[in-house]
């Protein structure tokens, strides 16, 4: 069989020229969770590549992990926790030096509290909010494109919401806004998208499936966050 990291040529259970196993498994969640606790203890030098091959080529690193290539490529959902991570990190050091501005006038100061206490609430477990957003970001992907399971699916997501943060994490160097607000943050899934279901035979239907589902997810993302200004708004009435 032929290699599907080096391309060598053999019939041995791992690759003599780079060591990659022979049989990969297709992703399930029984997979997706082994590889995604063996990814945060052995980081190898998968790291730099994703950043790196998600930026010039997120294309093919994708569809070779899915298609069976581990080696050198750090698991996407460990990728997405980490730059996760360092985003609070950093926005935590920024705010503590005065990154964020409290209005002195407010004109409606129950909205105001509502809105603050939300995002409050957001910031304090942003970790598992974001990662979890990657659910029915794959799940309106696998709805509008059918080639994957939704274990994939959801393997494509932490990879995009990953590089995404990423973004969020440079931009916020530079202008402070929340990472779930920030503009660029969702531009650049929408061009990651894109970049992975594109069919070059119809560029066309491809843009309109591609904004269509990314359109479902905002709508999704909206209502979930406008659920949470509801519960935390009746808890403070009550």
């Amino acid at each position: 069989m032929i290699c599907i990291s080096c391309g060598y040529d053999h019939d041995e259970k791992f690759c003599p020229n780079c060591g990659e196993k022979r049989d990969t498994q297709k992703i399930t969640f029984q997979s997706l969770l082994k590889t995604s606790i063996s990814g945060v203890i052995d980081m190898d030098r998968g790291f730099l590549l994703n950043v790196k091959e998600l930026f010039l080529s997120p294309r093919k690193i994708i569809v070779e992990y899915i298609e069976g290539r581990r080696k050198g490529i750090f698991n996407p959902l460990s990728y997405l926790i980490l730059t996760t991570t360092v985003y609070i990190i950093v926005d935590s050091y920024l705010k503590s030096k005065g990154g964020v501005k409290v209005p002195s006038i407010v004109q409606d100061q129950e909205l105001y509290n509502v809105s603050y206490r939300t995002g409050g609430f957001i910031r304090k477990y942003l970790k598992f909010f974001w990662v979890l957003c990657i659910f029915p970001f794959a799940f309106f992907n696998k709805l509008f494109f059918k080639k994957y399971n939704f274990w994939e699916h959801l393997t494509i997501a932490a990879f995009l919401f990953g590089q995404a943060t990423l973004v969020g994490l440079i931009t916020s160097l530079f202008y402070r806004t929340a990472l779930i607000f920030n503009p660029l943050v969702y531009i650049t899934l929408l061009i990651l998208n894109y970049s992975i279901f594109h069919n070059k035979k119809n560029k066309t239907e491809s843009i309109i499936l591609v904004f269509t589902s990314m359109l479902f997810y905002a709508i999704t993302f909206a209502l979930i966050v406008a659920a949470l200004v509801f519960l935390i708004k009746q808890t403070t009435i009550n």
